[in-house]
This record gives C-alpha cells, sequence and structure tokens, in this order.
C-alpha cells in the first residue's frame, strides 16, 4: 500500500512538473518588469505579420493588453481581441490547405491580463502564447478553422514584399546607406529545454522506482 501511494505522488509530481514547464514556454510582462521592453518589440515586430506553416509547427502569437485596473482590451498580433480569429488570419499554410487545428498549453501569465483582468492592472503588458498548428484539408472537424489565407497569398505577399523592398532600396541608395531588422525566430529553443527537463525528471522517477523496488509489492 506504501509503495502504491508513493508511486502516484511521484505520477502526480511528474504531471504537475511538466504543467508548470510549458506554461513557462508563454511569457507575460507587465509595465516595470525585465522583459516588458523585450515582449514589447517583439509584438510590433510581429504584428499584421503573417505566419507561414508547413505540416505541423509551433507558432508564437503575440498580445497586447491595455488595462484600466477593471477590465483590459485584448489584441492579438494587431489583427483581432480574438484568438482564433487571429490564428485563422494570420496562419498561411503554405502547401494550400485552407483548415487548421491547433493545440496549446493556454494563456499561462497571460490570462491575469485577459478581458476580466483577473489582478486589477491599470497600465499595459505584453504577452505571447505558442501553438501547435497543424494544416489540413479537412473541413468536417468542428474543430478545425478555415484560413482566410491560402498558398497564392503566400506568395503574392512575398512578390509584393520583394518588389517593396526593391523600390525602398532603389530610392534610399543616394543616402547610402540602408538598415534592416530581422525578426526573432523564437519558441523553439525553448522547446527543447523541456524536453530535456522532462527527461531528467524521469529518469529520477525510474532511478527511484528501480531503488526501492515500488512496484515489487503490486
Amino acid at each position: 500500500m506504501k509503495n502504491r501511494v508513493l508511486i502516484i505522488l511521484s505520477v502526480v509530481f511528474c504531471i504537475f512538473s511538466i504543467s508548470l514547464i510549458v506554461n513557462a514556454a508563454n511569457s507575460v510582462a507587465a509595465e516595470g518588469d525585465a522583459n516588458f521592453n523585450e515582449l514589447k518589440s517583439a509584438y510590433e515586430q510581429n504584428k499584421n505579420n503573417k505566419i507561414p506553416v508547413s505540416g505541423s509547427e509551433i507558432i508564437t502569437l503575440y498580445g497586447y493588453s491595455k488595462c484600466d485596473g477593471t477590465k483590459c482590451v485584448v489584441d492579438y498580433m494587431g489583427v483581432s481581441s480574438d484568438f482564433e480569429e487571429a490564428l485563422r488570419k494570420t496562419v498561411q499554410c503554405t502547401n494550400g490547405e485552407k483548415y487548421i487545428n491547433y493545440q496549446n498549453s493556454g494563456p499561462g501569465g497571460a490570462a491575469d491580463y485577459m478581458e476580466d483582468n483577473n489582478k486589477k492592472y491599470s497600465g499595459d503588458a505584453y504577452w505571447s502564447v505558442d501553438y501547435q498548428v497543424t494544416c489540413t484539408t479537412d473541413s468536417n472537424n468542428g474543430n478545425n478553422l478555415e484560413t482566410d489565407n491560402g498558398l497564392n497569398n503566400v506568395v503574392n505577399d512575398n512578390q509584393n514584399n520583394n518588389n517593396n523592398n526593391q523600390n525602398n532600396n532603389d530610392n534610399n541608395s543616394n543616402y547610402g546607406s540602408s538598415s534592416t531588422v530581422d525578426n526573432e525566430k523564437t519558441g523553439v529553443n525553448t522547446y527543447f529545454v523541456v524536453l530535456g527537463i522532462v527527461a531528467l525528471i524521469s529518469s529520477i522517477f525510474m532511478v527511484c522506482v528501480k531503488k526501492f523496488n515500488l512496484f515489487k509489492n503490486i
């Protein structure tokens, strides 16, 4: 009986630890926090941008909340106050699929700065939420979202961006200088860290099982 209790407690601990790690992948910052400017910059760089997805990928939506102490006005990627609508407008399936489905670990700390303003905060907050997005041609699944950006739009957007960049370079050539800002690709390193920590927790658990013969009397 004692061994069974130890096993149950170990499993619960592992699940709780993994949940904390995954939620930590989602970042949030209010005014005065150390990472406030970093998340603000990421939001400004990525808002209104399209996110190309091939098959199934982890993507990051950046958000902004303007809170008045009672409620917050929420904005995802500069396109919508609703995350599903933001996914629908932002994700572009590069293989021509029209539908997507998604999974995420929840808004994490950003939940405090949603419309109901759980923290009764007054000021600005920026945050990010990671989603596992899969492009699909299945229109029968009620959970799937139909995107309003197909493959042709991706190609056209890239062509327009290239043409605009070329025109800008031509116009600015007389000034003898140019500058570019690279968008940061975030989220990938975090998941490698998560996998490493999960593997470590699992290894410790197995060592404990072997050392104390937890399954001996079951």
